[in-house]
């Protein structure tokens, strides 16, 4: 069995995607919900699924070609903090809301100019916290040279994102979750869920 078939029917069969109505954190209202921060309670899982996001990132860009991740907290802090130990890559994150003690930093984690980071998220559906997420790092100078997620179901295609030409890349989209459950249960058209 492929690794993304695989996975499908282990985010199925472990509730991680549920099916029902869901408001999602953008406001829109959903027939499944992907409850990603499930994955983390099966560690044999989750490490498999780190070491396929550590191969896609070193075969598109190459783990040498940049200087560390950049976390999207909350939930992606804990897929990048595996990313960072497995790789020996340093981690950052874009604070989402600017401190107000302390060094008042926007940017957690040791920063310089022209650094190169990807941006890794657990799952991406509209963008926005991303293109927020963008927006900081290259108001700090911050080169972003990819994003990673875990899981994209983007529903619609984020221009902010599209216009910066920075490419997104999955383990697996949510299409693909649909396809290989399909071929077991026909509820599972791509066409009927929103």
């Amino acid at each position: 069995m492929s690794f993304k078939k695989e996975l499908a029917f282990f985010l199925y069969y472990n509730q991680i995607i549920k099916f029902g109505n869901f408001m999602l954190s953008s406001g829109m209202s959903s027939d499944f919900y992907v409850d990603i921060r499930m994955l983390y309670s099966y560690p044999n899982q989750f490490r498999k699924v780190v070491h396929r996001l550590l191969n896609i990132i070193n075969d598109q860009i190459g783990l040498e070609n940049f200087d560390c991740f950049t976390a999207i907290p909350t939930s992606g802090l804990i897929l990048t903090s595996a990313l960072a130990l497995e790789s020996m890559k340093p981690l950052i994150y874009v604070r989402n809301d600017n401190k107000s003690h302390g060094t008042s930093k926007s940017i957690e984690g040791h920063t310089f100019h022209n650094m190169k980071t990807i941006i890794v998220d657990d799952v991406i559906t509209t963008g926005k916290t991303i293109e927020n997420n963008i927006k900081a790092l290259n108001k700090n100078n911050i080169i972003i040279t990819g994003i990673y997620t875990i899981i994209n179901r983007s529903v619609s295609d984020n221009e902010f994102i599209k216009s910066s030409k920075i490419s997104t890349h999955e383990v697996i989209h949510i299409n693909e979750v649909f396809q290989y459950l399909n071929t077991t249960d026909p509820r599972f058209n791509i066409g009927k869920l929103r």
